[in-house]
C-alpha cells in the first residue's frame, strides 16, 4: 500500500497567496505485508478444533519533505517489524440445532501515516499535533464466545455472546496542556487498554410464518488510555 499527500499551506497577504514553508508537507508512505501461516484441525463427533500460527512482517518505508520537489529531506522512515500471529477455534455442534463457538485472534496493525510524520503542525496554535515517527505497530488479543439455536418445531430463536479484546503498544495521544491552555498532542504507544461487551438475541413467533416478536441487547465497555500531563487518564 502506498501513500502519496501534498499538504499546500497559504497565506493570504495583500499581493497574494505565498506558501507557508513551515505548514506545507509532502511525504509518502510505503506499507508492504508479508505473511505465511499454517493450520491444524480435528474434529470428532460434532466437535472441531482448529489451530494454527503465521508469521508475519510489516514494512514502513517513507519520505518525508517540505514539497515533492526541494532536496531537502527529512530522516526516511525504514523501519520492519515481524511478529508471531497465533489463532484458535472451537465449534462444538451440541445436536437439535444448537452450537457453540470459542475464538482467539491476535491482529497486528501499522501506524496511520499522518501520525508517522516528523513535523510539527501548529496550524491551529491552540491545538498543536505533533508527529513520531518512532511508532510501532499496534496489536490485540481478542477472545470471542457465542451460543445459538433455533427450535425448528417452535420456530423459537435464540443466540448471545461475549467478546474480549486487550490491546498491546495501542496508539494513543499524550497530551499536555500549559497555564495558557494550549494543548500539544503526540502519539504514543501503550499497553493496557481493553474492551468487553456482550449481545443477545431471543425471537419467537406470534403467528408462524406471518409475525415474528424479538428482544435484542447489547453491551460494551471500554477502557481507553489518555496521558495528559503525565497523568494516567
Amino acid at each position: 500500500k502506498t501513500d502519496d499527500v501534498t499538504r499546500e499551506v497559504f497565506d493570504i497577504r495583500e499581493d497574494g497567496e505565498i506558501r507557508n514553508e513551515n505548514l506545507s508537507r509532502y511525504y509518502n508512505n510505503h506499507s508492504l505485508f508479508n505473511r505465511v501461516g499454517t493450520s491444524v484441525r480435528y474434529s470428532f463427533k460434532g466437535l472441531n478444533i482448529s489451530m494454527g500460527g503465521a508469521m508475519q512482517q510489516i514494512q514502513l518505508k517513507g519520505k518525508f519533505n517540505k514539497d515533492d520537489d526541494t532536496g531537502v529531506i527529512h530522516p526516511k522512515l525504514d523501519r520492519k517489524f515481524t511478529n508471531f500471529i497465533p489463532s484458535a477455534s472451537m465449534n462444538y455442534d451440541l445436536k437439535q440445532n444448537r452450537y457453540l463457538g470459542v475464538y482467539y485472534n491476535r491482529n497486528i496493525n501499522e501506524p496511520n501515516v499522518s501520525d508517522l510524520q516528523p513535523f510539527v503542525d501548529n496550524s491551529n496554535p491552540l491545538y498543536i499535533r505533533e508527529g513520531n515517527p518512532a511508532l510501532k505497530p499496534s496489536g490485540s488479543h481478542s477472545v470471542n464466545m457465542n451460543y445459538n439455536m433455533f427450535n425448528s418445531t417452535t420456530f423459537v430463536q435464540m443466540y448471545f455472546g461475549m467478546h474480549y479484546q486487550y490491546y498491546t503498544d495501542q496508539i494513543i495521544y499524550n497530551q499536555t496542556v500549559d497555564q495558557n491552555l494550549v494543548v500539544r498532542t503526540k502519539p504514543i504507544n501503550m499497553s493496557g487498554g481493553n474492551s468487553v461487551g456482550t449481545y443477545g438475541h431471543y425471537g419467537f413467533p406470534i403467528v408462524k410464518t406471518k409475525s415474528n416478536l424479538s428482544v435484542n441487547f447489547n453491551y460494551n465497555l471500554s477502557n481507553n488510555l489518555t496521558p495528559i500531563n503525565n497523568v494516567l487518564n
